[in-house]
């Protein structure tokens, strides 16, 4: 008995498999937040603010007048932050383009913390 597959069935099922082994991973690699500290701001010994002040705020990325200040200028207010960190977020943790090549890169701590922080609703 010969099975013979078409190469659209082969590709789909190529393509099936890659989803299946990345959903699975995606749920593997999810942050327990439960065991992160520091995913607030500023209160409860919050880790946030200072983050972005240590990695954001120099004159080569988001500070007054620096390269990066075009799509956000660095703010130490939580009003003005909130805003843009769905575009940080982004860039920091899922793209990994922030910081810039040869800047200080971000730990997987702080990167844990900035996710349970957009997990649990931005708390200041």
């Amino acid at each position: 008995m010969h099975i013979h597959f078409s190469i659209k069935t082969v590709v789909a099922l190529l393509f099936l498999g890659f989803f299946i082994i990345n959903a699975c991973k995606k749920d593997d690699d999810k942050v327990d937040c439960s065991k992160v500290t520091g995913a607030t701001f500023i209160s409860n010994s919050g880790k946030i603010q200072t983050i972005l002040a240590n990695n954001c705020s120099s004159i080569t990325c988001h500070g007054a007048g620096g390269d990066g200040t075009q799509p956000w200028t660095f703010t130490t207010e939580y009003d003005s932050l909130v805003p843009h960190f769905d575009h940080m977020y982004e860039a920091v943790v899922i793209e990994k383009v922030m910081p810039r090549p040869g800047s200080p890169q971000l730990t997987q701590e702080e990167l844990d913390v900035f996710e349970c922080w957009k997990q649990a609703g931005f708390p200041e």
